[in-house]
């Protein structure tokens, strides 16, 4: 991200009335502050903020995969929408190797994209969501993942809620 520096002279006419002056009766005045720029790439209505909680999530994923299958499956059903309705037993169903289970996600932030309309499909069996809009912020992005090392890619475009202050995501858990 650029950083510009910005030189501000304080209180318009209109405002005057809102700032509040020093002993002397001067008005203060802000002589520099530093403003961040969004990334260039970054789509305008996806605040910094919602990114970074969402570039943490998979941050999250990744790391808690580092414990084996068992770790990675609970912060899955622990970052997952309240509600949604994956379980750890779903989620890791056919994994064979709990131990040396380990993902990497490789997030194209650049891909993140407010999806304010999206409903979450029927892809979880018997979830309670399906057809509902999810309360909160929600964005798509587009995730590759690594399954222990192999050389195989998952690409996925996923979905993932801002609310609260924290970033909740929709798992695809297949059955079989």
């Amino acid at each position: 991200m650029k950083v510009r520096r910005w030189f501000t002279a304080v209180c318009v006419l209109f405002l005057a009335s809102s700032c509040s002056s020093t002993d002397n009766g001067a008005v203060p005045v802000v002589t520099e502050s530093e403003v961040t720029e969004p990334d260039v790439n970054q789509q305008p209505d996806v605040n910094d903020s919602d990114v970074r909680l969402i570039m943490g999530l998979w941050d999250h994923l990744e790391q808690a995969s580092q414990g084996g299958l068992d770790s990675w499956g609970q912060a899955v059903v622990n970052s997952q929408y309240t509600g949604f309705g994956a379980t750890s037993e779903v989620c890791t169903h056919g994994v064979t190797n709990g131990e040396s289970f380990r993902v990497a996600y490789d997030v194209e932030r650049s891909s993140i994209k407010s999806e304010p309309e999206w409903m979450v499909p029927d892809f979880n069996p018997g979830s309670p969501m399906s057809g509902e809009t999810p309360v909160g912020r929600t964005y798509s992005v587009s995730v590759r993942a690594t399954f222990g090392g192999s050389p195989d890619v998952h690409e996925s475009v996923e979905h993932v809620t801002v609310r609260d202050g924290e970033a909740f995501w929709f798992p695809i858990c297949e059955t079989d």
